[in-house]
């Protein structure tokens, strides 16, 4: 198996880079999320917890039930208040905590971005030398299959000007469906759709493009 090149491993890196930072956005967003979860659950849980405890310090104060029983749900509301706060400071937090990270991932990165960016500056030099080498192609290519049809068109120009020097025609009209003929050879049917039935250098640098990202 063929070593990966330098180009391939710098695209490689970046590509990792990126999934880290994707991944450090979607652990960050997924706390924060289930923190407010935690504090819609707790909201409604602690009014109830209250109540309840209330009624338990009642039955406490009339000797209904021990010390103990009465402490022990005290406990759970006030275990509760403390989640709750602490729910509250994971959303308070988690945005400047998640952005920490990210600043540090940049630091790291930066020597990666440089080596990347002096890599993409010579793969965009490398699409325009082939992208300009393929119009070229392409033009010249229009030319050699254009050039026998022009100059038997010249045939019938000059046969509708013997038509006309003869009598058996007021005009050269041949002249014009040739003209005509020529310029639908290039554009299609729709001489006004060029999206249609021209090649344009945007085209070919369009497909140069996708077959790259291909290979």
């Amino acid at each position: 198996m063929a070593r990966p090149t330098k180009r391939q491993t710098i695209l490689k890196q970046m590509q990792e880079l990126r999934q880290k930072v994707e991944s450090v956005h979607a652990e960050y967003d997924k706390a924060k999320q289930t923190a407010q979860q935690e504090v819609k659950q707790l909201t409604e849980e602690i009014p109830e917890s209250e109540s309840h405890v209330h009624e338990l310090y009642r039955d406490f104060t009339l000797g209904i039930i021990s010390a103990e029983g009465f402490e022990e749900e005290q406990a759970e509301l006030d275990r509760k208040k403390k989640l709750l706060q602490m729910s509250r400071d994971k959303i308070e937090n988690v945005d400047s905590l998640k952005g920490e990270e990210l600043h540090r991932i940049y630091m790291d990165s930066q020597e990666l971005f440089a080596e990347y960016e002096a890599e993409k500056n010579k793969m965009d030099a490398e699409a325009s030398k082939a992208i300009r080498e393929a119009r070229k192609q392409y033009l010249d290519e229009v030319a050699r299959i254009a050039k026998p049809i022009k100059d038997a068109h010249r045939h019938v120009i000059w046969y509708g000007e013997l038509e006309v020097d003869a009598g058996v025609k007021k005009d050269n009209y041949r002249a014009y469906h040739t003209s005509l003929g020529a310029s639908l050879l290039t554009k299609g049917p729709h001489a006004d759709d060029e999206k249609r039935h021209d090649v344009t250098a945007q085209n070919i640098e369009k497909a140069f493009l996708k077959r790259k990202i291909a290979e």
